[in-house]
């Protein structure tokens, strides 16, 4: 089959909010182009602690909980130590696996899951390519077993074409670093960690240009590794200059990140000609890093960790076909499979949770009728318990003699938090992407096998109360109130959090005085918290909420700037002020905090509508048909919002 060539790059650490002014600046010409030739978006991922289980829920397009992949390590086969995770870590099929059997031509570099090569791939060079950087920065000897797919002269060839870390050159370093020569580098080791990165992304470039530029495929994965392994050590030498930055270190530092964009830029531009006009370009990056307002982290600092990795990447799809300048409609994680799928003109498989983004495609794609399932179906059933078949005859022997096994108990226990914390995943996650159904449905399951979980409860009563569901929230908030009454505050172990037992008490009273429509009960209860004591974003959002309800907006705003003061990265707080401000029909300020919760969660979609309210209002029609069309993606039936968006494509028509 002809097929479009398809280049996907994944460039974790990349932050739009860098990026951006850059671009402006004209700083990023290579990128620039990208963006004008494509379409791009925020993108609300998960995990991404684990680059491996992040990336797995790329490539498979399934949540954690289902692909099995949850941390870049696990334990060996001999059950002893650990290993890293590889793709035979999964029982689901991932990315490849949908390509082989349409006899497309693959080739894998750099990529998570590949310590053991990927057999099927036309070429696999794997995910420790180049190596792990040895004393004197020089790499160790060339190992091929993560590899396949070269035959010796490659591997020969594949060797020459690292660059070792003592090797790079110092006119690379002098626009990253200032006074580079003053440094006594036996002291400080953050040129060092900058030379490795530089080094080893250049390894992995060269590589991909050799294979573009001598063994072109249908479709390229190549992973650069710069931004994940230093922006994270200095995310935090940025301007304006950080408490904890000595001047001397803000001087020679602060340029390292701006540095870094620059020049993968330049490698970009090398990878856009050898793809040229017919082929695709994906950028994608899975995490930015959070800035610590409080306490400076990275390398050579009291906070020597990296960063903090946020839920917030970014997609660039761009080239031959797609649409110019455009915008990806609150693009999920998961929707990264389905769409490079249809891309490439291959059915999707059934079992894929994710959408395709249409509104990319300048010609339409094949319809779900034509789609079929070529998942190998492939099973995985977690083992009960950790127990063999002998262990469940021995344990049911024991019980028929009225007997129990203590370590049987515990397991059992320990399948049960497990299976706790799994639900809480799979909750969270559906909240995020915005389907909150979902989320009340995964909820309602478990209290239907753990009625007692008053913690789960009170996760429950916060969705229903946010939806609007007061005949189901009653009863709930009722029995969960009744429940606490008897409770301690040492009582309760799954009770973790900033808030005490009196305070989630005060709480559900006001909730149920709302869902009895008494508001003055509602707001006498909230005023009876302190809220400018609680340290919990969640909470002051909730009391925000309530009391955008009660149409107290003044205390509405206090509350909701209180939470973004306390997480700069809560989205609801956001979406919760954005409201706030449309109610007082601000419309420029709605729209630009409805932006930021948009950018901190793709999947707030009760912000799209805010936004498309919110540029109607300021006659901005294009913005506003463009977030109405992202709020219907997930409420199709909403009349009002079904008008506006077809008044607006109706004056737009002629035009079009």
């Amino acid at each position: 089959m002809s097929v479009t060539k398809h280049l996907i790059i994944g460039l974790d650490g990349f932050d739009w909010a860098i990026a951006r002014p850059m671009i402006a600046a004209e700083l990023l010409p290579n990128l620039q182009k990208l963006l004008k030739q494509g379409s791009h978006n925020s993108l609300q991922t998960v995990l991404p602690k684990s680059q491996s289980a992040t990336w797995a829920t790329s490539l498979s397009g399934l949540w954690p909980d289902q692909h099995n992949i949850l941390s870049d390590r696990e334990p060996d086969v001999g059950g002893e130590g650990n290993t890293a995770v590889s793709h035979l870590s999964t029982s689901q099929s991932l990315l490849w696996d949908w390509l082989a059997p349409a006899k497309l031509k693959t080739q894998l570099l750099g990529c998570y899951m590949t310590p053991v090569p990927v057999e099927t791939v036309d070429v696999c060079v794997g995910q420790h390519y180049p190596g792990e950087a040895q004393f004197g920065g020089q790499w160790p000897d060339m190992a091929a077993e993560n590899m396949c797919g070269l035959n010796k002269p490659d591997l020969d060839y594949l060797g020459k074409l690292r660059l070792a870390p003592a090797d790079v050159p110092i006119e690379l370093l002098e626009p990253l670093i200032n006074d580079i020569h003053l440094i006594d580098q036996d002291s400080d080791r953050r040129p060092a960690i900058i030379a490795e990165a530089l080094a080893r992304t250049i390894s992995v470039h060269n590589v991909a240009t050799w294979l573009m530029e001598t063994r072109p495929a249908d479709v390229l994965l190549v992973n650069y590794p710069l931004l994940s392994q230093v922006v994270g050590h200095f995310v935090a030498y940025q301007a304006p200059q950080h408490k904890d930055i000595s001047p001397q270190d803000f001087q020679r530092y602060n340029a390292v990140i701006q540095g870094l964009y620059r020049f993968f830029d330049a490698l970009l531009g090398r990878l856009m000609a050898l793809a040229g006009t017919n082929g695709r370009i994906m950028l994608l990056s899975h995490y930015t890093f959070k800035q610590n307002a409080n306490s400076a982290t990275g390398y050579g600092l009291k906070q020597f960790q990296p960063t903090e990795k946020t839920t917030t990447g970014h997609v660039i799809f761009s080239g031959a076909g797609l649409h110019n300048n455009a915008e990806i409609i609150a693009p999920q994680q998961l929707d990264i499979s389905p769409t490079l799928l249809a891309s490439l003109g291959i059915a999707i498989p059934s079992t894929l949770i994710g959408r395709i983004w249409h509104e990319v495609f300048s010609s339409p794609l094949v319809s779900k009728e034509q789609q079929s399932t070529l998942n190998k179906n492939k099973d995985w059933t977690a083992l009960e318990g950790g127990l063999s078949q002998q262990d469940h005859i021995w344990l049911a022997e024991l019980s028929a003699m009225g007997m129990v096994d203590p370590l049987a108990h515990n397991i059992k226990q320990q399948r049960m938090a497990l299976e706790r914390e799994r639900m809480l995943n799979k909750q969270q996650i559906q909240a995020v992407r915005g389907d909150v159904t979902g989320a009340i449905a995964t909820l309602i399951s478990w209290l239907g096998q753990q009625p007692q979980d008053v913690a789960v409860k009170l996760e429950l009563i916060t969705l229903l109360f946010f939806t609007d569901q007061h005949k189901a929230l009653l009863p709930l908030a009722q029995n969960a109130l009744a429940q606490l009454h008897t409770m301690s505050e040492d009582s309760c172990p799954t009770l973790t959090g900033a808030l005490s037992i009196t305070t989630r008490m005060k709480l559900l009273q006001a909730a149920i005085a709302f869902a009895e429509h008494k508001s003055d009960s509602a707001l006498a209860h909230l005023q009876q918290i302190d809220f400018s004591s609680i340290q919990d974003a969640s909470t002051q959002t909730f009391a925000g909420n309530c009391c955008l309800k009660l149409d107290s907006l003044a205390e509405a705003e206090v509350l909701f700037k209180r939470a973004m003061s306390i997480n700069a990265g809560f989205g609801p707080a956001y979406s919760g002020l954005a409201r706030c401000y449309y109610a007082q029909q601000q419309f420029e300020p709605a729209a630009n905090i409805a932006l930021r919760a948009v950018e901190l969660q793709a999947g707030d979609f009760a912000s799209h509508r805010i936004l498309g309210l919110s540029f109607e209002n300021l006659a901005e029609l294009e913005l506003a048909e463009l977030h109405y069309r992202a709020f219907l993606q997930r409420y199709p039936n909403d009349s009002e919002i079904n008008k506006r968006a077809n008044r607006i494509k109706v004056k737009f028509a002629p035009s079009r």
